[in-house]
């Protein structure tokens, strides 16, 4: 038994924990179970829209629970009979699925931390529209150009006016440290800089935090820049609140996902909001997804500058 002491959207935090030696015993997936299954999760106003994944992996079931604003990572675990149970740890949060499988009906709940708990009922899907497109979550006026002015981690003052992104494609990276698909998104946009810099693309990180606060969100960044190799520059746009971002990017309508990237074109409009991040744990999803943000990078690049 112990501690486990990290820093989350809302600030330090200390989970308590107890854990034994062993491991599950290898459990596939029936084949009942296999696949995309579309969940509504219960909610105090409404239902709110889940997609179920599991598959068999090396270590036998295996899976993830997709939203609007992308995946919560990758789950393993065990089948017994009729029912199932998967966990995932992000680092920042500790997520437990239980569910039993009645005809074609799956009913489970949805753990997230010690306490809260979603009931939800899902059915296999069969390719209807189930979660919004992840182009479509947020608005964007396009009638004007995108602009943003932050400071970085030491107080440098960055704008997307500054010389260094005139004429040139700039991905915008709204982001947090704390945010787990944020982890999954950095190494792709690093990759994608490190491909297409030469030919026109910039890439910024603008860093949305626990405290507010400069010099502690700063360290934070400083932190994941370091872990991840990030090769183009994170700002410090504020608390990690959705209205803190609406407040300070009022051509975004209806801002809700951390990480949103914001494509934006040689001539300073925004051509795309993508909301959220389908990361490895999605599979086919997540190889579409960098292949689908690569034909976009492309085709800005041959526009023409201005």
């Amino acid at each position: 038994m112990g501690t486990y002491q990290n820093v989350g959207r809302r600030g330090p935090r200390v989970l308590p924990f107890r854990a034994a030696r062993g491991r599950f015993a290898t459990s596939h997936a029936p084949a009942g179970l296999a696949g995309r299954w579309d969940a509504w999760f219960a909610g105090t106003v409404e239902a709110t829209p889940r997609v179920l994944e599991f598959r068999d992996g090396p270590q036998g079931l295996e899976g993830t629970v997709i939203s609007n604003a992308g995946d919560y990572g990758l789950f393993w675990g065990r089948t017994l009979g009729d029912s199932l149970e998967m966990a995932h740890f992000d680092g920042s949060n500790v997520y437990r699925v239980t569910a039993r499988l009645t005809g074609d009906t799956l009913r489970g709940t949805f753990h997230a931390g010690l306490r809260a708990r979603t009931e939800f009922t899902a059915t296999r899907s069969r390719g209807r529209r189930h979660l919004t497109p992840p182009d479509e979550v947020t608005q964007v006026d396009t009638t004007v150009p995108f602009t943003f002015r932050f400071p970085d981690a030491d107080g440098r003052v960055v704008s997307l006016d500054d010389a260094r992104f005139r004429g040139k494609v700039v991905l915008v990276d709204l982001f947090g440290t704390w945010c787990p698909a944020c982890h999954d998104a950095a190494p792709v946009l690093g990759r994608f800089w490190r491909a297409y810099h030469d030919r026109g693309l910039e890439v910024v990180g603008i860093a949305f935090e626990v405290t507010g606060d400069p010099a502690q969100d700063g360290e934070m960044v400083r932190r994941f820049q370091q872990k991840f190799g990030v090769p183009y520059p994170l700002l410090l746009g504020g608390a990690s609140e959705t209205d803190v971002v609406a407040g300070l990017f009022p051509q975004l309508q209806g801002f809700t996902a951390f990480p949103t990237t914001v494509f934006v074109g040689r001539d300073g409009r925004v051509r795309r909001v993508h909301a959220g991040f389908y990361g490895p744990a999605t599979g086919a999803q997540h190889t579409a997804l960098v292949d689908n943000f690569r034909r976009e990078i492309e085709a800005l690049l041959a526009e023409p500058a201005p």
